[in-house]
């Protein structure tokens, strides 16, 4: 898949509602010390912003009064921005992450902040 070193497998699981399944980028930790971003004082080391690629997502939660689903806005393949805590330092990401691979996390759509083009380099977002 366009973005994912070769080598990486990709778990084989569908997601449910409105979940993704993203592999995280490596160097995404680098766009947390990006000075333009406008992050709280009070903000925690975790509450960082973290870059990552969609491997799979679900087919979207269910209207709620109406009988269709409303689709997640994201296709797979796409680089997403999103805060890392969500990902990674809740129990249950824990647990998705001890199952699935360090390198992925399952979010739900409404965490993902931005949906990132392939020609925007992190240097670029941090001027």
């Amino acid at each position: 898949m366009k973005g994912i070193p070769s080598g990486v497998e990709i778990p084989k699981i569908r997601p449910v509602n409105d979940q993704i399944l993203v592999y995280l980028e490596p160097d995404a930790d680098k766009f947390s010390q990006a000075p333009s971003l406008v992050k709280p004082e009070s903000a925690k080391a975790d509450h960082v912003f973290r870059i990552g690629r969609v491997c799979a997502k679900g087919p979207g939660n269910w209207h709620p009064k109406k009988p269709h689903r409303i689709p997640v806005d994201v296709e797979v393949g796409a680089r997403v921005l999103f805060v890392k805590f969500v990902a990674t330092h809740t129990k249950t990401a824990e647990s998705i992450q001890h199952t699935l691979g360090k390198d992925f996390a399952l979010l739900r759509s409404k965490d993902l902040l931005l949906e990132l083009d392939e020609t925007v380099k992190l240097e670029d977002i941090s001027q």
